[in-house]
């Protein structure tokens, strides 16, 4: 868990890297860098949420989506 979690880190960094250095006037908008961290963020908390779930149903401690109140 700690590997995805630190990709998922270096994504946030490579994501207000693309912003930050955007802001420059002699730099364009860095468009390769904003997608591979949106993908380096976003693909390593899916694997995360899908490996909370698996457990979760494996375990049959899960609750209902739509539970009402």
């Amino acid at each position: 868990m700690v590997i995805p979690a630190a990709i998922a880190m270096y994504g946030i960094k490579l994501i207000r890297d693309a912003f930050f250095y955007s802001a420059s006037p002699d730099v364009g908008f860095l468009w390769g860098k904003l997608i591979l961290g949106i993908l380096a963020f976003a693909l390593p908390v899916w694997f995360i949420a899908g490996f909370i779930l698996h457990h979760e149903r494996k375990k049959k401690s899960r609750t209902a989506p739509f539970h009402g109140s």
